[in-house]
């Protein structure tokens, strides 16, 4: 576990606007600390634009994109790729998932009502899917045939087919 990650032990609850119901997410100490020393009018708008108004998702999107592109430049694979707000979502859970946390612990920090909803990122993790294929042991070829490919009336009758 990194020194960051240690100290991103606490939740912070929260509602989205969109949603009904409150979420927990995992936040660093620092900014647990700072947002404590919020009053509720602030708090309504964390996360300012340039005029000082809520940050809205396209906001977000506008700064990610611009940060992508300027990491295109040292890295021009991701100049081919989509990243959105969403992604650092996935890639979050992923990296949640192979640091070895259980997928009902991330459903819950990500909101989701059904562990069903979290379970496309235990399908999505390619080097698990790799390793398990590495310890798969070899299919050996038996030197018996089976019984159906010695039987010279089923394999003429399946031939006429």
């Amino acid at each position: 576990m990194t020194p960051q990650m240690k100290t991103c032990r606490t939740l912070v609850d929260f509602r989205p606007k969109a949603h009904d119901r409150y979420r927990q997410m995992p936040s660093c100490l620092g900014l647990v600390n700072a947002v404590n020393g919020l009053d509720r009018h602030e708090l309504d708008a964390v996360f300012r634009n340039h005029r000082g108004g809520p940050l809205t998702r396209f906001g977000a999107r506008l700064i990610l994109q611009r940060h992508v592109e300027r990491a295109g430049t040292a890295l021009p694979s991701l100049k081919r790729k989509r990243i959105h707000p969403h992604s650092l979502r996935h890639s979050t859970a992923v990296h949640l998932l192979k640091s070895g946390v259980d997928l009902s612990t991330i459903a819950h920090w990500l909101g989701h009502n059904s562990i069903n909803t979290t379970h496309k990122y235990v399908t999505i993790d390619l080097e698990a899917k790799r390793a398990a294929i590495a310890k798969a042991e070899p299919v050996t070829k038996s030197a018996k045939q089976p019984r159906w490919r010695t039987d010279k009336d089923l394999l003429t009758w399946l031939e006429s087919l």
